[in-house]
């Protein structure tokens, strides 16, 4: 049983959202605007012409580096002058699949620091605030692939798998402090990092539905979001699998 309490009203709560100018992030944003609330939006360039929306007096936007600790603490203490954040949505990401996690890459260190090094610096900072008013929520979007392993997406997935577990520490730690702490582990969603595979993937639907699936999980209250359903339960069953028949199945040439 899920520890979070439940969301019943939108209006005027205060969301920051990191990693906002594509995919899940902007989706959820859209989606969050038409709720009423106070967006408060970041990425290293973020086009506020592509949010041309009713209510644009909610919106404010940011420019920062999401793995520079400077940039992002002076942005969230910036926005905590005049507001008080309800929750911060974790959504930045990178990805290429392809590139061996055994051979200097740059990509592969630079996945590291995005999609987990990048959060972990900032979230004490944010949870530091929120405990000391007793109240705020934080959203950590990871990926069903922190779950599933392949040899074409390494550093990706041990990235995601790594923001996963950080997340169920932040949850345990946190629980008598009134905070809220959400996991979101979608499947494949339809984004421009999406559209660099080759293969079809399974079961993927649009960044909207997803946005959707992650607005309804946090309204319940459920720590753990994890969507599709089908492809959610195949990658339980694929789990299940000894890791010695996995790695026959999907060893390298």
């Amino acid at each position: 049983m899920s520890l979070n309490s439940k969301t019943l009203e939108w209006e005027n709560k205060n969301i920051w959202i990191i990693g906002a100018s594509q995919g899940i992030g902007k989706a959820l944003a859209i989606e969050l605007l038409d709720r009423g609330c106070n967006l408060f939006l970041t990425s290293r360039k973020i086009d506020s012409e592509s949010f041309k929306l009713n209510h644009s007096e909610k919106l404010s936007f940011y420019n920062g580096d999401v793995t520079n600790l400077d940039d992002m603490s002076d942005i969230f203490y910036e926005i905590e002058k005049n507001y008080m954040l309800d929750f911060v949505i974790f959504s930045q990401a990178i990805y290429d699949p392809g590139i061996s996690i055994s051979k200097i890459d740059s990509y592969n260190l630079d996945s590291f620091k995005t999609n987990f090094l990048s959060v972990y610096a900032i979230t004490p900072i944010l949870i530091d605030k929120f405990r000391k008013r007793k109240r705020g929520s934080i959203v950590f979007i990871s990926s069903l692939a922190a779950n599933f392993y392949t040899s074409n997406s390494g550093a990706y997935s041990l990235s995601k798998n790594s923001l996963s577990y950080y997340s169920k520490l932040i949850y345990l730690e946190n629980r008598l402090y009134n905070l809220n702490v959400f996991l979101v582990e979608p499947g494949f969603v339809k984004t421009r990092l999406t559209e660099k595979n080759k293969f079809k993937m399974p079961f993927i639907i649009s960044a909207v539905s997803a946005a959707k699936y992650i607005i309804h999980g946090i309204e319940k209250g459920k720590f753990i979001i994890k969507f599709p359903l089908f492809l959610r339960l195949i990658i339980s069953a694929y789990n299940l699998i000894p890791d010695f028949i996995k790695f026959k199945i999907f060893r390298t040439k």
